[in-house]
């Protein structure tokens, strides 16, 4: 072993991995035994530097110079100082240098998963927004249906695996996509599902009613429901899996059109709107269908305030059409009083059903205080916005709210009428020529 100069022994790690060795001109392998020479810093096998000791060039006998002193002067010049450059910021060098050089090598390009995760989940998000905004046939909003779901659910289980291998292959690019795949479908899964379980009252696609056939039965109908039944019209807002159905009672004609009450809720299918310019940029596509069979486009112009479920529409009104709505400010209401609504319940339109009022509560809205009619006549998802009648036939209320079936039964709520009439300014008044709504002379001697 060379005597002259020492030497560390150590156990060669990744970073020194790959050297070579000085003497035998050989890689040292990570976990092999070395020596690094004090005096040059070369990494040596330890077999190598027992046998010669140091192999470097400078160590080597002949080519290092010996001083007589250990003070020795090392002269920099200015010519020295002007050439030296500056290492670029993270720089690595030395064995650091080499093992990232290995490191570099291992890289294979990008991770093919992760592409795939990242178009799947961008195509599925397209999908669902063409599916949310876009009207189209049944079938064509089935086919975007599955193509939403399906590349969803791909998209977040391809997404998720290929960012699970990245710890096994850190190598590989693409952990990004990785992500933005999963998130698209996530999204995209969002999007698809919350329209079926927020659609307001969705339509009885299932039942194909002869609209000739219901008129004829409502005007041949008992006297003291006919009005009532007559008053109810069918309200559509939305397109495609948007799209909800609900009930409105016609107020009057003036100046050729018809005013419609009828709650939010159905209009702007379950969202809580603020105000009216809100609602209409949720309310699209308002159809408004009249017990003749003929459908209208709807427009909401008044909004009640403090985020009362109440809104009132204008459509043109319909030919021949006349209201036959009944109203008288101040009925009596009391508990075990006998009720019915007329409504249009999951596309059963022109429904009549009875009960009695089980109590009259009061519901806090912003600083007001409204009187809230709780029966037990029968609701159902498409009676919100139909009308609550007692025997005589005069409108009592607006149906609004019903409780979870699967946990209760025949708990249901409507707006007392007069509270809607409360609500309205000045202006409002004057156009639906409130109080007075009667039956024509004509719908009276009919009756």
């Amino acid at each position: 072993m060379n005597t002259q100069n020492q030497g560390d022994l150590l156990i060669v790690d990744s970073l020194r991995a790959g050297t070579t060795c000085p003497a035998c001109l050989q890689p040292i392998q990570e976990g092999e035994n070395a020596v690094i020479c004090n005096k040059c810093g070369s990494l040596n096998h330890e077999i190598c530097w027992q046998r010669q000791g140091c192999g470097s060039y400078h160590c080597q006998t002949g080519n290092s110079r010996t001083f007589a002193s250990d003070s020795v002067d090392i002269v920099i010049t200015k010519n020295d100082l002007e050439s030296l450059k500056e290492l670029p910021k993270h720089a690595r060098h030395g064995t650091a240098a080499i093992a990232h050089e290995i490191e570099k090598r291992k890289e294979t390009g990008w991770a093919p998963l992760s592409i795939v995760a990242l178009v799947l989940g961008i195509g599925a998000l397209t999908a669902s927004l063409i599916n949310l905004t876009t009207e189209t046939s049944a079938e064509g909003q089935m086919g975007y249906f599955l193509i939403a779901a399906g590349g969803c659910i791909l998209s977040i289980l391809l997404g998720a695996l290929s960012a699970a291998t990245f710890q096994n292959n850190s190598g590989k690019k693409g952990l990004l996509f990785s992500f933005v795949g999963m998130g698209g479908g996530i999204l995209a899964m969002i999007l698809t599902i919350y329209p079926l379980l927020n659609s307001s009252e969705g339509p009885g696609e299932s039942f194909k009613l002869d609209m000739k056939q219901v008129g004829d039965t409502i005007r041949t109908a008992a006297p003291g429901i006919r009005g009532p039944l007559m008053a109810n019209v069918h309200i559509k807002s939305g397109s495609g899996l948007r799209a909800g159905t609900g009930s409105g009672i016609t107020l009057c004609n003036r100046d050729n059109f018809t005013y419609i009450l009828t709650n939010a809720h159905v209009l702007s299918l379950g969202a809580t709107v603020a105000n009216l310019k809100a609602l209409e940029k949720i309310a699209r596509d308002i159809e408004v269908t009249f017990y003749s069979g003929e459908t209208v486009k709807g427009t909401p112009i008044w909004l009640a305030p403090d985020k009362i479920d109440l809104v009132l529409l204008r459509v043109t009104t319909p030919a021949g059409f006349v209201p036959t709505l009944k109203y008288q400010r101040g009925r009596s209401l009391s508990m075990g009083q006998r009720v019915f609504a007329i409504g249009n319940p999951v596309g059963l339109n022109w429904t009549y059903t009875e009960g009695v009022i089980s109590a009259l509560r009061k519901n806090n809205f912003g600083t007001r205080d409204l009187t809230v009619v709780q029966i037990q006549t029968p609701l159902n998802h498409g009676n919100s916005g139909g009308g609550l009648y007692d025997l005589d036939g005069y409108l009592i209320g607006v149906n609004t709210w019903i409780y979870a079936k699967t946990v209760t039964e025949g708990l249901n709520f409507s707006i007392a009428i007069d509270e809607f009439f409360q609500l309205l300014e000045p202006e409002w008044v004057e156009v639906l020529a409130l109080p007075g709504l009667t039956l024509p002379a004509e719908k009276e001697n009919q009756e």
